[in-house]
C-alpha cells in the first residue's frame, strides 16, 4: 500500500454529488477494474465495476444526484461472512482513494440508490449491500448538494468523543486519528471509538444502524494511512497490530 499518495488522497477526497458527465479514459478504466480484481482476491468479496448503468440512480430515488457518474462499483459478499460489511468499507474505501488520486470524484451510496435496477449480479449466497459512484466530478456545487453538504456538516462527532485518550498516545496514533476524522461515514455520524491503553490500540462501534460495519471499515483504512502502516484485526472491538503490513486479518 502507498501510504503517501493515500494521505494525500485523504486530504483531497470529498464526497461527490454531481458529475460533468465526461467519460474516462479506456486506460484509467482498466485500472479501475485491475484494482478491484485484486481486492476482490484479496478480501474474498465479489465486487463488480459497472461502468454507465444511470438506472438505480433516478430523479426519484437519487434526488437529481450523481447524474452524470461514469458507473459505479457495487459492494458484494458472500451472506454469511460476519466481517463482509467490513471488508467492504476497507476495500472499497481503498478503492476510493485510488480513484481521488487518478483526479475523480466519489461518493459512497446507500439509501439514494435502487439495487433492483442495477445490472450488478449478486448469487443466491451473496448480498448487494451498497455501492460507490465514481466519475469526473463537477467543480461547481449545486445547490442541492451545498444544502446536503451544509447539513452533513453539522451532523458529527469530535475527535475528542471518537478518541479520548489520543492525548496520552504516542504520535503513530495522533496521526492514524488525524485520518480518521477525514473518513466518510454514513451521514458523518462516525459511529465509532478508537482507544490507546498499556501500549495497545483497539477500536469499536458506536450505534447499530445497518452498515456500522461498513463505517468500521473505512475509519480502520483511514487509521492504517495515518499512521503509517500496521494492521487492524477484523472484527469490532479489534487489536492494532502495529508491526504487521498488508490489510485486515482474521
Amino acid at each position: 500500500m502507498d501510504y503517501e499518495k493515500y494521505r494525500q488522497a485523504i486530504n483531497l477526497r470529498m464526497s461527490c454529488r454531481k458529475f460533468t458527465g465526461s467519460p474516462i479514459t479506456e486506460a484509467d478504466l482498466d485500472k479501475l477494474r485491475a484494482l478491484v480484481c485484486a481486492y476482490n482476491e484479496e478480501s474474498g468479496l465479489s465486487m463488480q465495476l459497472i461502468i454507465g448503468d444511470p438506472a438505480p440512480f433516478d430523479a426519484k430515488q437519487a434526488m437529481g444526484l450523481f447524474q452524470g457518474s461514469a458507473g459505479y462499483l457495487a459492494l458484494i459478499g458472500k451472506t454469511n461472512d460476519p466481517n463482509r460489511m467490513e471488508k467492504e468499507g476497507y476495500f472499497g474505501e481503498r478503492f476510493v482513494l485510488e480513484a481521488t488520486s487518478m483526479g475523480l470524484g466519489t461518493c459512497w451510496v446507500a439509501s439514494s440508490f435502487d439495487k433492483d435496477k442495477s445490472k450488478a449480479a449478486a448469487r443466491d449466497d451473496e448480498t448487494f449491500d451498497i455501492a460507490i459512484v465514481f466519475g469526473k466530478g463537477e467543480q461547481k456545487l449545486s445547490i442541492r448538494e451545498k444544502i446536503v453538504r451544509t447539513y452533513l456538516g453539522t451532523n458529527h462527532r469530535t475527535q475528542e468523543d471518537i478518541a479520548p485518550d489520543a492525548q496520552f498516545a504516542p504520535d503513530w496514533f495522533k496521526n492514524g486519528i488525524e485520518a480518521v476524522m477525514k473518513a466518510p461515514s454514513t451521514k458523518n455520524t462516525k459511529p465509532f471509538s478508537f482507544s490507546f491503553e498499556n501500549g495497545t490500540a483497539t477500536t469499536k462501534t458506536v450505534g447499530n444502524h445497518e452498515r456500522v460495519k461498513v463505517d468500521l471499515g473505512i475509519a480502520k483504512l483511514h487509521f492504517e494511512v495515518g499512521a503509517g502502516g500496521g494492521r487492524w484485526e477484523l472484527g469490532d472491538g479489534a487489536r492494532y497490530d502495529r508491526e504487521a503490513g498488508g490489510a485486515l486479518s482474521p
